[in-house]
């Protein structure tokens, strides 16, 4: 038997996703879900940055709240 199961969270649309760098600050909000695993970089227009996603969390996935992933990320600036 496997002990594996499926979790269904309720999500009601819209949804928003964060970025969140390593000090607690923004780095980009955005209308609508952008689901990036761990790892995954980010070539952040119109700067010399990279943003890493270091963790993926969902925050308000609960009836009657607007459900928002935050993707934490390590933000490096680009030497150039």
């Amino acid at each position: 038997m496997s002990t594996d199961a499926t979790v269904v969270v309720p999500c009601s649309v819209p949804a928003q996703t964060a970025l969140i760098a390593g000090d607690g600050s923004v780095v980009l909000w955005i209308d609508g879900v952008l689901l990036l695993p761990a790892g995954a970089v980010i070539e952040l227009a119109g700067s010399n940055a990279t943003a890493v996603v270091t963790q993926v969390r969902l925050r308000g996935a609960a009836p009657g709240v607007t459900p928002l992933l935050v993707l934490d990320v390590n933000v490096t600036e680009s030497g150039g």
